[in-house]
């Protein structure tokens, strides 16, 4: 094999994607066990790339029905009282502080 100061631009680029392809499959360890968790039946299937486990979450419930939701006003006013933003009836997370409610939707949701 060239050493990588002679090979050519194509050559090199086979290289890269083969050396990506090899760090891009997941190392074994004891009983079945991947670094990334335990290994799926058909993990062959599965495009490679990196696997993270899941910790947060259980497997058959959305994450968004774990948390409250409520509807809530944001409004901003001004230093005189006028008011400067204002969107009604918005829905945002239970434990979210006021401040919190007014900022994202004063940012994200015009």
């Amino acid at each position: 094999m060239a050493t990588k100061a002679k090979m050519s631009v194509t050559e090199e680029k086979k290289s890269v994607r083969q050396d990506a392809r090899q760090a891009a499959q997941p190392t074994t360890l004891a009983d079945g066990v991947s670094a990334a968790g335990p290994l799926e039946e058909n993990a062959h299937r599965q495009a490679p790339g990196l696997r993270i486990a899941r910790h947060f979450t259980a497997p058959d419930r959305d994450p968004f029905d774990e948390v409250g939701w409520e509807n809530r006003d944001a409004v901003i006013s001004g230093e005189n009282g006028d008011v400067v933003f204002e969107q009604r009836d918005v829905e945002i997370p239970q434990p979210w502080s006021q401040l919190a409610t007014n900022v994202v939707v004063s940012k994200y949701f015009r």
